[in-house]
């Protein structure tokens, strides 16, 4: 029973017993009197009963049908009956983005702006609006579309079957959203299917937070613009990490492509019991006074309940690992029946996570190839246990996810990082002897960003929601291994005017590291230059956003990177247009020399190439330019030096990436 259900019930017994005091006062009165008292009362009742029924709140129906329905008829209990007894905790996790993660679409959830406004994707023409508290879009057929798109996906051409985003063949339709994915940077948008209730299609634009901007969902990530836009279904894509225990509970009937889904979880987004493993024999022990008391004055482990911060470094890691990884379900059959069945603390997570390395059979597929450096790191974020796994700190050491982060004493929600993690302190509890001399071991200064751990040790290679983020393989600088396996090295990311032979040389002098034998591109020019002219569609992404990067700017001085960001602007990748255009707004001459303000990184190739062309105009009639290094591809007055820029832009790595997150 609701609230609105037991003001009734109350009214109505609130009424009662006036009508039977009144009543009582009456009967000596007459009974003519008595019967115009109780014809009153009745009235009255009556019309209570007819104004709480018309103002009731209505179930909404489409919601319930189409969102995957709260079960808590099992050993889980919901985040609410944490929260009376660990108010603290249940509040810091409250204000994380781990809760919002999935929502019912609702006023308090929605990110984006539902206005009216018309989105436009080549010939197609979107629409967004918001009527009373529902929220509304128009859009190509989504259950024609995702038939269309999933058979793009299985097919091995970009030519057979590649879904045109100029000219979808699904009529226009006006489809409601009931369910929102994020609500940090990125937020996607699901719609019900017609076809059967619980298979939820996504609606083709995501809303980028920061920027406050619609973007179509294929320009959100790193994708080769021939592969289009792939299938996305929440029930067995997102379900198992973006709820808590999640169970599509797929039946089918006669023939195996006709089937039934019953959706459920025990709560959407990423709640308590996602990590602490389900709490109902915790909250049946604790509802004990006694026990309680007991347990507070105990220092044993309570056995009814699963602590990262208190478990063993395996079982802590893979708290986090079940969902900051790329895995496959271990029987895909068994998932879709009974749903996520991993319980921190209780299982190793092999049992139920078939993790993707890089060498695994697994990672070879396409799906999984492009999201690894030849090195064996993760290159994509949401992944970063199986980075912190093949570390030398994780194998070797102590480390777990917790020495950095936590769900509860974090610095602040955007990466829930802890005080002493945006410091040296997480690294150098292990490693004392080198915070005794910290100068002389990272030859910076010891204030400076260059003798932060993690900016040598964690660099930002890998990349996600439109900007690089920190590798979770801890490792040292190699030029060595740049050259093997491409991923860019720590020291060129900062000192972007710099080549490669330039940090060989500086390896070798500081750590002993054997020379490395170089091309003649890699011995002459700044590797930030070769990434983004010659380098594949990751590395151009990676070295553009650092050219945007404070600390690399800091280092590496600024503006000199703008003539060089602006040729990306025409990259044939969208989302490298975008990272090139935020790093040019990082420099102090970008606002003088724009004039660019139409610039749109989705627009056709046409007004984007007019917009490179003036700045690059505005650029050489500047009459305050910059310093310019002298590795970097450009003549003392600014001029592009064309031809081994072309050269360059020539000789790229082309091969086709898609890094979805």
């Amino acid at each position: 029973m609701n609230y609105w259900d037991l003001s009734i019930c109350l009214g109505v017994l609130l009424f009662a017993f006036v009508a039977a005091l009144g009543s009582y006062r009456t009967l000596r009165a007459g009974s003519a009197e008595l019967a115009r008292v109780l014809a009153c009362l009745a009235a009255c009742l009556a019309l209570f009963l007819v104004m709480a029924y018309t103002l009731r709140p209505r179930a909404d129906e489409q919601i319930e049908r189409t969102v995957p329905h709260q079960d808590l008829a099992g050993e889980y209990i919901s985040s609410t009956s944490c929260r009376s007894c660990h108010p603290g905790e249940y509040h810091s996790w409250h204000d994380s983005y781990h809760r919002s993660m999935t929502m019912v679409a609702g006023s308090d959830g929605i990110k984006a702006p539902f206005d009216g406004r018309e989105l436009k994707l080549g010939k197609t023409t979107f629409q967004v609006w918001q009527e009373g508290d529902e929220y509304w879009v128009r859009t190509p057929d989504p259950d024609l579309e995702f038939a269309l798109l999933r058979q793009n996906e299985l097919s091995d051409s970009f030519e057979e079957f590649y879904y045109p985003r100029t000219d979808p063949t699904p009529p226009m339709v006006n489809s409601r959203v009931v369910m929102t994915t994020g609500s940090h940077k990125m937020q996607m948008y699901w719609l019900p299917s017609q076809e059967r209730d619980q298979e939820l299609r996504l609606f083709p634009w995501v809303y980028f937070i920061p920027g406050q901007k619609w973007i179509p969902y294929e320009d959100s990530f790193i994708v080769d613009p021939r592969y289009g836009r792939p299938p996305a279904l929440w029930t067995s894509n997102c379900i198992i990490c973006h709820s808590v225990n999640g169970n599509p509970k797929l039946t089918f009937k006669q023939f195996q492509n006709n089937y039934e889904l019953d959706t459920a979880v025990s709560e959407l987004g990423i709640a308590c019991e996602a990590c602490h493993g389900p709490a109902a024999e915790h909250v049946k022990r604790h509802s004990n006074p006694i026990a309680r008391y007991q347990d507070r004055l105990d220092d044993k482990p309570d056995p009814t309940i699963f602590n990262p911060g208190r478990a063993t470094q395996q079982q802590s890691a893979e708290a986090c690992g079940q969902c900051h990884s790329t895995f496959e379900p271990v029987s895909m059959q068994n998932f879709l029946k009974h749903g996520n069945t991993f319980r921190p603390g209780a299982m190793r997570l092999d049992k139920t996570h078939q993790l993707v390395f890089y060498g695994n059979a697994d990672a070879e597929t396409h799906t999984h190839h492009d999201a690894f450096w030849k090195d064996g790191s993760i290159r994509i974020g949401g992944r970063e246990y199986l980075g912190m796994a093949i570390s030398a700190c994780f194998q070797k050491g102590t480390m777990t996810c917790l020495d950095c982060h936590s769900m509860h004493n974090y610095n602040g929600p955007s990466d829930q990082i802890t005080l002493q993690a945006s410091t040296n302190t997480s690294c150098l509890h292990c490693h004392e002897e080198i915070g005794k001399s910290l100068r002389e071991h990272t030859h910076h200064a010891e204030n400076s960003e260059g003798s932060r751990c993690y900016n040598c040790h964690m660099p930002h290679t890998s990349f996600a929601l439109m900007g690089a983020i920190r590798s979770h393989r801890v490792d040292s600088p190699s030029v060595a291994n740049e050259v093997q396996s491409g991923r860019p090295n720590a020291c060129n990311l900062c000192h972007l005017d710099k080549t490669l032979e330039w940090t060989s040389r500086k390896m070798a002098s500081w750590y002993g590291h054997e020379p490395v034998e170089l091309e003649k591109d890699q011995a002459d020019v700044a590797a930030s230059v070769r990434w983004i002219l010659g380098g594949d569609a990751v590395q151009r992404a990676i070295g553009s956003w650092h050219m945007g990067w404070q600390p690399a700017i800091d280092a590496s001085g600024e503006n000199w990177q703008l003539p060089l960001l602006n040729l990306i602007r025409t990259d044939d990748y969208s989302v490298n247009r975008f990272v090139s255009q935020k790093a040019m707004k990082s420099h102090s001459l970008y606002l003088p020399l724009s004039g660019d303000e139409s610039y749109d990184f989705i627009d056709e190739l046409e007004p984007r190439q007019q917009v490179q062309d003036k700045f690059l105009k505005r650029w050489l009639d500047s009459p305050s330019l910059p310093a310019i290094p002298e590795a970097v591809l450009l003549q003392p007055d600014g001029a592009l030096e064309t031809e081994a820029i072309d050269q360059l832009i020539k000789g790229r790595d082309r091969r086709s990436i898609m890094v979805a997150e």
